[in-house]
């Protein structure tokens, strides 16, 4: 099922042991689903967002004898949810189905804007940061984080320490990775209109309808280039076919050959028939194989740093060859950042022809 829910209604997406001021997404989703169907169920997420971290295609997945249609779950539970968190699709998946251990890609996109003052209607969806800032100078960096490093430098205390009691008592939950994680695409790039992408894109698979937004043009979930396949990452993956699950429904990641750019917004916007106006909001879009805990919000704060002329591109680099977390900038707010998709394999999804 695909969730999209506002993080500030929610200490975070994993249910906790201690009693906290607010309510887990999954202590909210699973009390749902209890009053819809009347059993008692356990909800995996996909990501397991922080306390006032939003989702704008969360997955989560769990088992049930209700004999609701798929079509109709969304709607169904939605009656019992209340309105900081909405389903909008559900599908039946492979048995053993898991949403987390068999996600390949999940795409975050972090919000700020330039502002002196915060603003009273985007203090709850984006970060105000004043200005000046180097944009530029974050753009080129943003791209160097493109490729597999070792991101210890960018893990919070307490991602490390699970990592360390994983690695000390052998077990290989993580996939044996560490603080290694493969980016796939890492770009700084203006806002768009409503804060979603413009349908530039021929591809009407990934371009929302103006019915569904109830605005007066398509627009995107993810900028062009995004949840898209490579011709060699596509023969890597051993005719694996991926699939994103969006408020759309199934996105599936298809080859195309990506072009190169300069890192600028004007050579990247150029690139892909973009406009290429720089206002004073922008979003930090990240796609990977995975993240470690406070990854993308230190990944920003550094970029700050670059933008503030603190720190220079280069000693990007050094961090990026697994140095301490204390050489890395600060972690951003919560508040800026958001799950936007997770794409599976099809044989997880149950889809025929991908075993």
């Amino acid at each position: 099922m695909v969730l999209e829910y506002a993080g500030d209604a929610f200490h975070g997406f994993q249910a906790q042991r201690r009693q906290e001021r607010l309510p887990t997404v999954q202590e909210t989703v699973e009390k749902a689903i209890g009053e819809l169907t009347g059993e008692r169920v356990r909800v995996t997420g996909a990501g397991r967002t922080d306390a006032g971290v939003h989702a704008l295609g969360q997955v989560i997945g769990f088992s049930t004898r209700a004999r609701i249609p798929s079509e109709r779950w969304p709607a169904a539970l939605n009656s019992k949810l209340p309105p900081e968190v909405r389903a909008w699709q559900a599908f039946r998946v492979a048995p053993g189905f898991d949403a987390r251990r068999h996600a390949r890609r999940k795409l975050y996109r972090y919000r700020f804007y330039l502002s002196p003052v915060v603003s009273a209607m985007a203090s709850r969806q984006a970060v105000a940061v004043r200005p000046p800032l180097d944009v530029q100078a974050m753009i080129r960096a943003a791209s160097l984080f493109e490729g597999e490093h070792d991101l210890r430098a960018f893990c919070g205390a307490a991602g490390a320490e699970r990592i360390a009691r994983r690695e000390q008592s052998l077990e290989q939950g993580d996939g044996g990775r560490g603080f290694r994680r493969r980016i796939y695409r890492c770009r700084l790039l203006p806002d768009g209109v409503g804060g979603m992408w413009p349908g530039w894109s021929k591809g009407s698979s990934r371009v929302l309808s103006q019915s569904v937004i109830g605005a007066g043009m398509p627009l995107r979930l993810w900028p062009p280039g995004f949840m898209e396949v490579t011709g060699e990452e596509r023969g890597s993956q051993a005719g694996e076919m991926l699939y994103a699950l969006t408020p759309l429904g199934r996105v599936p990641l298809l080859p195309q050959d990506r072009q190169e750019t300069d890192g600028t917004v004007d050579a990247y916007c150029d690139a892909h028939n973009a406009p290429a106006q720089a206002g004073c909001a922008w979003s930090l879009w990240v796609e990977a194989d995975g993240f470690l805990y406070h990854q993308i919000r230190t990944m920003v704060g550094t970029l700050w740093e670059i933008g503030r002329g603190e720190r220079s591109i280069d000693s990007l680099m050094q961090l990026l060859e697994g140095k301490d977390r204390s050489e890395a900038g600060p972690t951003a707010p919560a508040h800026g950042l958001y799950l936007v998709a997770v794409a599976y394999p099809g044989w997880s999804l149950g889809i025929q022809g991908c075993e």
